[in-house]
């Protein structure tokens, strides 16, 4: 700026130095004049001045660029060692999990126990995928336009981000320790719904930057091939959500002793549950008081109060099962009911009826019963008075037998004795 200045005050002092010689300037300079010629020479001096305002700026923007670039590259190598850090202490916990579940007992202490280690793996797996998300926006902030618009220069830099941040081997372990955590554990369904949460953000996050890499690797075959493995793993993050619910709600029953055929999709789940209750259907010979207990407690206890209130929003909202499959298992629960009823009324009247035998039974018996009494009281009442006959003649006898005379019953009143 003070060369552009010094060139003005050059140009004025030449314009009024010769401004008396105007004409005849004019007649020289034709078919420009003296005016003119000044007013070009005054442009090209705002034209100088102009360019050099933009490169000044250009400067000013290369200088925070480098700084920029200062600041975003330490903070990467800062969050990769972070993430190396949760990723070694994950994969501790990964296999402490495994071990503990293959030898997973009853007991309240190691209930509690699985559920502390799940709820730490879950937190570590959670902190290493915010970081490398971070990792992946602060790659690309400086190039949300087009890869196919970066110069030489900006696509080299961007290798080199994801080269030293080890960004596409952390995308690939990210997922691959997801599907493991998920193939681990048995989950909650509120645990279920934030991991789906986690797993629907990382998606859309994939949908924004994963057409970036595939840009940016375009040519090169081993990251390439790298970044489809990523895009098949992911696929199969979805998958192992969804066996995951289905398995965490299949070991829901097992934990009440309803032991169904295992299931890993809406089909198996409606065909698992409906084999069950034909099963109980089948069986109704058993004690009817016990299979009406088991129908209610299936049915109040367990599909009503637990799996349709907490794991059928999640399986209808995923779109894992229908509307339709739900109101048939709720069908043949009403089938199982009515069926339960009908038997139970069966034996009721069947126990109704027996008790009016017994009842009719036990009125003979005690009839019979009387009647042979009340025989067997007249023959002793004749057997009494038999023996109260004789009993009389004896005392007769016996008095005749000891009884005193006088002198005067033996006269002999025959007079041809005398």
């Amino acid at each position: 700026p003070d060369e552009l200045n010094k060139i003005r005050k050059e140009i004025d002092e030449f314009k009024n130095e010769f401004r008396g010689n105007k004409e005849l300037l004019n007649r020289a300079l034709y078919p420009s004049n003296f005016e003119l010629s000044f007013t070009t020479l005054e442009k090209k001096v705002e034209y100088s001045n102009k360019k050099i305002e933009e490169v000044a700026t250009l400067q000013t923007k290369v200088t925070t660029l480098k700084t920029d670039f200062d600041r975003v590259t330490e903070e990467l190598m800062k969050l990769s060692s972070e993430v190396n850090v949760l990723r070694n202490s994950n994969l501790k916990l990964m296999a402490e999990l495994k071990s503990f579940r293959s030898g997973y007992g009853g007991s309240k202490s190691k209930i509690d126990s699985l559920n502390n280690l799940v709820a730490q793996l879950k937190s570590g797996i959670s902190q290493r995928d915010t970081l490398i998300k971070e990792i992946m926006d602060n790659i690309f902030m400086t190039a949300e336009h087009k890869i196919e618009s970066l110069n030489d220069a900006e696509l080299k830099d961007l290798k080199a981000k994801v080269k030293s941040t080890s960004l596409i081997d952390n995308i690939n372990n990210l997922v691959a320790d997801n599907i493991d955590f998920l193939e681990a554990s048995l989950l909650n369904p509120e645990d279920l719904n934030v991991l789906r949460n986690e797993f629907t953000q990382f998606h859309d996050r994939w949908d924004h930057f994963g057409p970036k890499l595939f840009g940016i690797y375009s040519t090169d075959p081993q990251n390439k091939e790298k970044l489809v493995e990523i895009d098949s793993l992911i696929t199969g993050w979805d998958n192992a959500l969804d066996i995951s619910t289905f398995k965490s709600i299949f070991e829901e029953f097992k934990s009440h002793d309803i032991v169904l055929t295992p299931f890993i999709n809406g089909e198996e789940f409606e065909a698992s549950l409906i084999s069950y209750i034909n099963s109980q259907i089948s069986n109704g010979n058993n004690v009817q008081v016990q299979k009406d207990s088991e129908q209610i407690f299936f049915a109040d206890n367990v599909w009503n109060d637990i799996v349709k209130e907490k794991w059928v929003p999640i399986l209808l909202n995923n779109n894992l099962i229908t509307q339709e499959q739900i109101a048939n298992i709720d069908s043949k629960i009403n089938e199982w009911k009515e069926n339960v009823s009908g038997s139970k009324s069966l034996f009721i009247y069947g126990i109704i009826l027996l008790l009016a035998i017994i009842i009719i039974v036990t009125i003979i018996i005690i009839t019979k019963r009387n009647k042979g009494i009340k025989e067997l009281a007249d023959k002793d009442d004749l057997l009494d008075e038999e023996y109260d006959s004789d009993e009389k003649l004896n005392i007769t006898i016996d008095k005749g037998d000891g009884e005193d005379f006088d002198d005067d019953d033996f006269v002999d009143d025959d007079p041809s004795r005398n």
